[in-house]
């Protein structure tokens, strides 16, 4: 039998904001495109006490599945955020009671434009007055 992992997407108020606006379910999304995942409703191994709600988890087979979970959800939500945003993931591996759990974390960084600063009034008056 091929050892299975735990994959547990975490997913912030900005990005779980954009799935229910937009009626997307990414597991489902995940799940077409990669139909050797298997889902499953687990409590979270890393949540507080008392707050063990069930979530759903993919589980999956093979390491290389687990790398083309976070283009699948970059690309599903580059469709829907806005521009000034950027999507950033983290991921951590951990290995349990002999289980692997591999958490992906999903947020948006909001992106301001640099180019379009205008200096303060302290800025301008220290400059040099023009020839």
């Amino acid at each position: 039998m091929q050892s299975q992992t735990k994959v547990f997407l975490d997913f912030s108020e900005e990005v779980e904001e954009i799935f229910q606006q937009q009626h997307i379910d990414i597991y489902q999304a995940i799940e077409e495109e990669l139909p050797e995942v298997h889902l499953s409703a687990l409590s979270d191994p890393q949540a507080q006490r008392g707050e063990k709600d069930l979530i759903t988890v993919i589980i999956v087979t093979s390491p290389a599945i687990i790398l083309a979970i976070t283009p699948i959800v970059i690309r599903v939500l580059n469709q829907f955020r806005p521009d000034t945003t950027e999507v950033r993931t983290e991921e951590i591996e951990t290995h349990q009671d002999g289980s692997t759990i591999h958490r992906i974390s999903i947020s948006l960084q909001r992106q301001h434009n640099q180019q379009a600063k205008i200096p303060s009034p302290q800025q301008a008056s220290l400059e040099p007055p023009q020839k």
